[in-house]
């Protein structure tokens, strides 16, 4: 097997034009990426998706008011995949920064090899 090396020339402009390591500014010069697409990459900005698409979004919000309201201690079911603790850590911290009463649950599960 033959490898190709690809030796960076520019990487460092690229470094210094959009502040990031040289590791990331080689990998960005071997990609080829247009300027447009640097530009979407290296502007940070989180993505909301519509809450109300939900189907008891109204539901679960009048419960976390009404939890608030009568100050009862929140219980937050996690995931254990990666997008599912990032969510749950995510509304753990809200409840935290709003010093709300909460605890985490996260299902246990138990996996069973087939032989």
């Amino acid at each position: 097997m033959k490898y190709k090396i690809i030796e960076p020339l520019h990487y460092q402009q690229i470094q210094a034009q959009y502040h990031v390591n040289s590791l990331l500014a080689k990998v960005i010069e071997s990609r080829h990426y247009d300027e447009k697409t640097l530009k979407d990459m290296m502007n940070p900005r989180l993505i909301y998706h519509d809450f109300s698409l939900f189907e008891e979004a109204d539901m679960t919000l009048e419960r976390i008011h009404e939890a608030i309201e009568q100050q009862e201690k929140i219980c937050v079911y996690g995931d254990y995949d990666c997008d599912g603790i990032l969510a749950t850590v995510i509304l753990v911290q809200a409840f935290w920064n709003w010093e709300l009463k909460w605890d985490i649950i996260f299902p246990i599960v138990l996996m069973m090899a087939m032989v």
